[in-house]
């Protein structure tokens, strides 16, 4: 089963193509009320909110929406450990099948070369990026995130002349979505896909 949805921002909040509010955001909504739940002692609410969550994470397309926003907030936050756990680890039979093309560069390939390299990257002080204009595509365990890279802080605040696009593909395993490929390189303009 192919699933595909775009995801573009509007102001502050992000929202599905089909006008639905964007999921992560309810997810997060409902994160703070079980906080809230919880620190009421309203277990019975907590109890009801965490099945919500539940029902929520077990959705295919939020987990890959969620693990590519996983990878771009390790990369805001400079974050190695972050950026470590979110690439898939095969072992070293599947080692060929972890892959990063950073910008202008040849790939890198197996997962510690590319752990090593965002190692470089994100000690070398890395720019912000806000992914925007996401689409996500599924077909059983392999997910692919297609998104422009914006430059700079919230989204349109940026340069109009910096821009990538990337592609990232995920693949599911036990511990969830991990990231397998990683692809980006700069484009003129802006991207509609």
């Amino acid at each position: 089963r192919k699933f595909t949805a775009k995801v573009r921002r509007t102001g502050g909040s992000r929202m599905l193509m089909s006008g639905g509010v964007d999921p992560l955001s309810s997810l997060k909504n409902l994160e703070e009320d079980l906080e809230v739940a919880v620190a009421a002692e309203d277990y019975q609410k907590a109890a009801e909110i965490r099945d919500k969550i539940n029902s929520f994470r077990q959705d295919t397309y939020i987990s890959v929406l969620q693990a590519n926003s996983e990878f771009y907030r390790a990369f805001r936050e400079r974050s190695l450990d972050a950026m470590k756990s979110i690439w898939h680890d095969p072992g070293e039979e599947g080692n060929k099948m972890v892959v990063c093309c950073h910008p202008g560069t040849a790939p890198i390939v197996g997962r510690d070369e590319v752990v090593a390299s965002w190692k470089a990257i994100l000690g070398d002080g890395a720019p912000s990026l806000t992914p925007e204009n996401v689409q996500i595509s599924i077909l059983g365990d392999v997910a692919w995130v297609t998104c422009e890279e914006a430059f700079g802080g919230e989204a349109g605040l940026r340069a109009p002349e910096i821009s990538m696009l990337a592609t990232n593909i995920f693949v599911k395993g036990e511990d969830g979505w991990k990231m397998t490929h990683h692809h980006a390189g700069p484009i003129q303009g802006r991207v509609e896909f």
